[in-house]
């Protein structure tokens, strides 16, 4: 990522490279997703990017546009509520509430509260699809 945003679109509009921050600061609702093959299936490494706003071997030092940055709650909204509201199922879908269908992933470290640096890091330990078990990682001895 780091200089293709000056290379293509020119040095003047770095500052305006996803201006997440900025949108979320003006109230607007920002939608996340994951848009293979643009971008990685994990949307871990997409809460990563947009908390860290670094490649994965940490490039740019100090982040790509770092005032841009965003908490990973935020992010976390982003990829959940925020989606299915842009998709108009918020309803039902992308909060954990009574009457919604209690789809929901369980990760191996709560990245909320934790180092955002090891968001990539964490795994999914299980999955709940319509509030039944669908998926249960094998757990170490």
């Amino acid at each position: 990522m780091e200089g293709l945003w000056e290379r293509y679109a020119g040095a003047r509009f770095v500052p305006t490279a996803f201006p997440l921050r900025t949108l979320l600061d003006t109230h607007a609702t920002v939608a996340f997703g994951t848009d293979w093959p643009v971008v990685q299936l994990n949307p871990l490494l997409g809460i990563r990017n947009a908390v860290l706003r670094q490649s994965a071997d940490g490039r740019p030092e100090g982040g790509y546009v770092p005032a841009q940055r965003i908490s990973v709650a935020e992010a976390l909204r982003a990829y959940t509520l925020d989606a299915a509201y842009a998709s108009r199922v918020d309803t039902r879908e992308g909060s954990v509430a009574p009457g919604k269908l209690a789809d929901l992933a369980v990760f191996s470290v709560n990245f909320v509260e934790g180092e955002s640096r090891d968001i990539g890091k964490a795994h999914v330990v299980m999955t709940f699809v319509g509030g039944d078990l669908a998926f249960s990682a094998a757990q170490p001895d």
